[in-house]
Formats: structure tokens, sequence, C-alpha cells
């Protein structure tokens, strides 16, 4: 495994270029495959796999393995399985970059003989994708060489690409030049945003867990999630690289009031958080507020009840399409109710709706 940071070379810059990594302030890593393993199946005379160990070192420009096929049968193939030592994240991209030994175009046709699996501590996410999901891009500077972007669901630290001859494909040699997939830093990366009725005003608390220039923070507030007010602004630490602590204290909300932060930096940069609600202390029972927002595999609500009753939780995405559905019983006094198993569902935006006899309450969440 070979963590960089802010590395520039033709490679990186063509994943800047095609892909989209280019946040004013943020900071990208990335980190490459550090080891493989390799093999030939089937019957298939001169097949091989050369040069192995070259598709997981630095070199990149100029050293590569060849994945080799000849004449062949019906069902022979190669693999070439990279490890990264490190584990990506669920939706996480691959990249590799390829070249055809005789210079031919890399296109979808051309790829149609390349599977690629990924792998968790050993054992297939059975995940496999094929060349009509890849995203293919020529490498900047280059007229041969390709990077393919490849998006998994689930968590990786291996892919195995799985080379199949006697099929339809315009390859015969491929070249492997490195694997490698990136992760990206915010300037602020903010750890936790949540707030809560308490008597009369709405208190809004949130953290940080680094942060890098940042001016402040705009305090915005809704009537219905989508048309944002400022109605305060909290400074930031500026460059920090401990937890800091925020809170607001709003002294006129509404019957709902949906509230959001605009963090800004000094050189004008903003990123804005997720959206979150709060219900006037003297509107409708429950009052819930979300504990793990954003959230990753599981949401908890916090809420109080006046009576036990049976409330219905349903989860959106932002197109408004369900998720899952799950009713659950409530007692008098304050609850905690939860939706778990959602590790697999993809990063995002969603709405959780929680329905009562004494109304329905929707809570906007992201998904890390």
């Amino acid at each position: 495994m070979y963590p960089r940071s802010c590395l520039v070379h033709a490679a990186l810059l063509v994943a800047l270029l095609l892909y989209g990594h280019s946040a004013a302030a943020s900071t990208t890593t990335y980190y490459y495959a550090g080891s493989e393993s390799h093999s030939v199946n089937g019957l298939c005379i001169g097949c091989s796999v050369q040069n192995p160990s070259y598709a997981v070192d630095t070199g990149i420009q100029s050293t590569y393995s060849t994945l080799k096929l000849t004449v062949s049968v019906l069902g022979a193939y190669v693999t070439q399985r990279v490890s990264f030592g490190t584990t990506a994240a669920a939706g996480q991209d691959l990249y590799l970059l390829l070249e055809s030994t005789t210079g031919a175009l890399l296109d979808v046709s051309a790829l149609g003989g390349l599977d690629i699996t990924s792998y968790k501590s050993g054992v297939s996410n059975a995940d496999t994708k094929s060349s009509t999901s890849f995203t293919i891009g020529l490498l900047s500077g280059s007229s041969t060489r390709y990077v393919v972007k490849v998006h998994f669901s689930k968590t990786f630290d291996a892919a195995e690409l799985k080379f199949k001859a006697g099929i339809a494909s315009a390859l015969t040699n491929m070249r492997v030049y490195a694997a490698w997939y990136t992760v990206t830093t915010l300037p602020v990366e903010l750890e936790s945003f949540a707030g809560y009725a308490d008597g009369s005003t709405a208190v809004l608390k949130w953290s940080t867990a680094s942060e890098i220039n940042n001016a402040g923070f705009d305090i915005e507030r809704s009537t219905d999630g989508e048309t944002f007010t400022t109605i305060a602004t909290v400074a930031g630490a500026g460059t920090s690289n401990q937890h800091q602590y925020y809170s607001y204290r709003d002294l006129t909300p509404l019957p709902v009031s949906y509230y959001r932060l605009t963090q800004r930096d000094y050189d004008g940069h903003m990123e804005q958080s997720p959206i979150i609600s709060i219900v006037a202390a003297a509107s409708i029972s429950p009052q819930p507020i979300v504990s793990s927002n954003p959230f990753t595999d599981h949401i908890t609500a916090i809420c109080t009840a006046t009576q036990a009753e049976v409330m219905e939780l349903t989860l959106y995405d932002i197109s408004r399409r369900e998720i899952v559905t799950t009713t659950t019983s409530i007692t008098a006094g304050k609850n905690e109710v939860s939706l778990s198993g959602l590790g697999h569902i993809p990063a995002g935006q969603y709405i959780l709706r929680m329905t009562t006899s004494s109304g329905t309450h929707q809570l906007h969440l992201l998904k890390l």
C-alpha cells in the first residue's frame, strides 16, 4: 500500500481532469496497490502474467505487468489480484491505468474480455463489474494509455482483474501500470450536527474533527427545508487539528424549523451541512432529533412521546423513493428508535419520516 497526499504526476492529473477531484482547499490522498497474486486457468497455451510485480510498484509511467493471452479455447483466462493493505469505503471508486500492447483503442468493445471483482479479507464481494459499467478516459498526454474507473458498492481491500480468452474482444494482451483509490478530505470535517427544542427556544450543536482556514459558519433556517435565510454567524477556529465544539440557541424558532450550516473559508470557498429539523416544544409529539447524522450503517432517533403508541419510520432517498419502512412501539416519555442494516445504500441525502397518531415529522439526513 502506497498512500500519497497531493501527489502530482500524469496518472493523478487525469483523475483530477476526468473525475472532478478539484475542491478548492480539499486534500486528496491516493492509495496504491502494494501487493499482487496471479494465475492462469484453463487450456491456454502460452498464457501468462508477465512482470506481475510491476503492476503494484510506484513507477507507473515506465513499468507494467502484462496479462497475456495467446492460442486458447473458450473458458480460459488469466487473473491478477491487486491488494491495497488498506480498506476502501463502500461506494469507493477503483482506478486502473491500462494499455493495449498493440496500441489499440481501449473502449467498451475492446475491454469486453475484462471483468473486475472487489475483494475484502480474501473473500469476493460478489460485486463483479464488466466493461459496460466502466468509465474509460484517455490519459492526459498519452495516445495509448487509459484510466479505467470502476465503482464498487461494498468496502474492499483488493480487486481482481479477470482477462478472458475465446470471446469477442479486441485484446489479446493488456498492460497494467497501477491500481489505486482516493480519499478526499474536506477543509472542514464536520463530525456531527444536531438540535433539540428547549422550552420556547431551539438549541443547535455541532462539532468538527479538523479545520483548515475556517472563517466560520452561517446558521440558516427554513420553513420548508428548501429556501433558507441566514439568522446568525458563528466564528470558526481557523486551522485546527483538534476537535472543536459549537452551539447556537435560536430564541425565536418556527413551529417546525429546518436548519443547516454553511461553512466558509477565508478564501470564500463554501460547504453546506446536512439539513436537520426541530419541532417547537408546543407542537406535535414526538419531538425527534437524530443522534447519528451523518450516518453510515444505522439511524437512531430520539423522541419524547406523551403516550404509548405505534410509530412508523420510513426512509426515503432525495427523490422520495422509499428505501425501508418499519413500525415500532414507543412509550410515554423518552424513546430511542432505530433503523439498522443501512450500510449497503449509496452515500447521499435521505429523508426520515416518523409518523404517529399525533402527526408526521420529517428529518433530513446524510449517508456517508
